[in-house]
């Protein structure tokens, strides 16, 4: 059986994941912003105007559109929506996890020492 058509789907399968569930922009140091699904939101508990920003985000890019550059330390802004989502510091990439076939990389951040 050859895998490329399935390669070639699962490509088209994770453009089709951003483009209909991105609920966020990442932007990386150094980079443009990319569209991001956030499976952990960066700020929970939201009462009037005040929140609490949480210490681990997961997110998933097109690992393409983030570049190589972007690994383990780097300084990443979080966007939900337009909002920034920045009351106690920025987040520093903890872990990349790259799936080649679908062309998403999965970012696990963490809030920076103050």
């Amino acid at each position: 059986m050859n895998a490329t058509p399935f390669a070639r789907l699962e490509a088209r399968v994770g453009s089709a994941i951003m483009a209909r569930l991105a609920n966020g922009y990442l932007v990386a140091e150094g980079s443009v912003a990319v569209p991001v699904v956030l499976s952990r939101p960066a700020i929970d508990g939201v009462l009037g105007g005040a929140g609490m920003q949480t210490r681990a985000v997961q997110g998933t890019v097109p690992a393409q559109q983030l570049g190589s550059h972007v690994q383990r330390g780097t300084p990443v802004a979080v966007f939900r929506d337009a909002q920034l989502q920045l009351l106690e510091g920025q987040y520093l990439v903890r872990q990349r996890d790259d799936d080649s076939d679908a062309g998403l990389a999965r970012l696990d951040l963490e809030l920076a020492p103050a």
